[in-house]
């Protein structure tokens, strides 16, 4: 797989907003109807979704990509959503 392009990462770091403030709005039914496309066991699609509509009713509307230290990282809505704090990966440049 080669390396993406910065158009791409931007729209990668967009959906991953769009999933996040989806969520941020629709609460647990629409972290339900995600996490039950993802996941085909019921309790484990209803925790995920639980986690998800509370961390991100606290969290908000993340930025969906920043810039710093010379490098280009997008939002990665999974670890944002399960892990109760906003989260970049390294999408472009930058140190690895």
């Amino acid at each position: 797989m080669g390396r993406l392009s910065l158009s791409q990462i931007v729209d990668f770091a967009k959906r991953q907003a769009a999933l996040v403030e989806s969520i941020r709005l629709g609460g647990y039914e629409a972290a339900r109807c995600h996490y039950s496309r993802v996941y085909s066991d019921g309790r484990t699609a209803h925790g995920k979704a639980t986690r998800a509509a509370n961390n991100a009713a606290r969290i908000g509307a993340p930025a969906p990509y920043v810039i710093k230290g010379g490098g280009f990282y997008a939002l990665d809505a999974e670890a944002t959503l399960q892990g109760g704090e906003v989260a970049y990966v390294l999408g472009y440049g930058g140190e690895r």
